[in-house]
């Protein structure tokens, strides 16, 4: 059983950001728990990426829904390769692989019609975050164009730069990346096909270091940067505010309806935290107690804007609606964790289960 596993996943860890070899066999409810051994509780991991499942980073809902998705990949492919003669010389594409940690109400063709080239995009959102969002914004309803504005605004914030907006917006007046579009590539296969290569598309990184720092020897491996955390966060959550991620929490004042009620955030922060003078942030004058309160904090305060439109009566500003707490959250957390890394603190902010949102070791 083990052996099939292992042949179903192509000796090669399941999850599609990984791939590495060799694989372990990993029970998706634990052992102890269920006694036996059964082909949909086993799937074959890595032993780093068992190590994050272990942990919780991989519940157990997205791991089934991943081998349910990989099993019906597997089934059409052996149809299509059936239905075709043996002598046709048109080239079979491999099946897209199913996207970890999301549970898309998308069937997508395995096979897309279309091959368009995504050499020029760089995500600055983790890909399972990005497929589970666009599936959220176009549940319901696969006729992309009746959120149109959601999903510019989601390409918007996902991608590195306007590429994948303009090749996006292009579509609808006939064109493809500055030419005519003759392929009749439709904003809807477009999307379906971001969403299908999403683990294909590389993510945006921090550059490493250059030769004169390198050698002077001022990047130290085990380096505790507190400055440095509290310096990227700061920054964090300045970019959130700008785009209306605590526009849910703290509202902002418009021309037309002054009614609505107005939360201080200086206000709401020392009563959740206990600290005074915590806002307008001021990273400088944290301890490191006060930076990890305000990293819980903002967690529950988050919320990403679907929808987005500029109030230009009296020059008002922009208004934020549509807001998914969860997308939110996911992404906070993402970006939360990458700092820490990234000062070398032995924190991460727990994605999963009981304290989910919270600093653990």
């Amino acid at each position: 059983m083990e052996r099939m596993i292992l042949v179903e996943a192509g000796h090669r860890c399941a999850i599609p950001t990984c791939r590495a070899t060799p694989v372990e066999i990993a029970h998706i409810d634990p052992w102890a728990k269920v006694l036996e051994h059964k082909p949909e509780n086993l799937i074959a991991l890595c032993p780093t990426c068992h190590t994050r499942y272990d942990r919780g980073e991989i519940d157990r809902q997205s791991m089934l829904t991943y081998k349910r998705q990989l099993q019906r990949l597997q089934a059409r492919s052996a149809e299509k390769s059936v239905a075709q003669p043996s002598t046709s010389s048109r080239p079979t594409s491999p099946p897209a692989s199913p996207s970890i940690q999301t549970a898309p109400v998308i069937d997508a063709d395995p096979f897309p019609k279309t091959n368009i080239y995504f050499g020029d995009y760089e995500l600055v959102w983790p890909p399972h975050l990005f497929v589970d969002e666009a599936t959220n914004i176009i549940r319901g309803s696969q006729r992309i164009r009746d959120n149109f504005a959601a999903v510019e605004r989601l390409l918007g914030e996902a991608f590195r730069d306007s590429n994948v907006v303009q090749d996006f917006n292009a579509l609808s007046n006939g064109m493809l990346f500055g030419v005519p579009n003759s392929s009749k590539i439709t904003p809807d296969e477009f999307i379906q096909e971001l969403i299908a290569r999403a683990y294909d598309i590389p993510i945006q990184s921090s550059p490493r270091a250059y030769w004169k720092r390198a050698q002077n020897g001022t990047i130290k491996a085990l380096y505790r940067d507190l400055t440095k955390a509290r310096k990227d966060f700061s920054a964090l959550i300045s970019n959130f505010e700008e785009n209306g991620y605590l526009d849910q929490a703290f509202p902002r004042d418009c021309v037309d309806d002054h009614a609505r009620d107005f939360v201080d955030p200086a206000i709401e922060i020392e009563r959740r935290l206990g600290v005074s003078g915590a806002w307008p942030l001021n990273p400088q004058t944290w301890d490191e107690d006060t930076f990890l309160g305000l990293v819980e904090v903002f967690h529950d305060l988050v919320s990403r804007p679907r929808e987005a439109w500029y109030h230009d009566f009296a020059n008002c500003g922009m208004h934020y609606s549509s807001f998914a707490t969860e997308s939110g959250r996911k992404l906070y957390r993402w970006h939360v964790n990458r700092i820490f890394e990234g000062a070398n603190l032995p924190y991460r902010i727990s994605e999963s289960g009981e304290y989910v949102g919270r600093i653990v070791g």
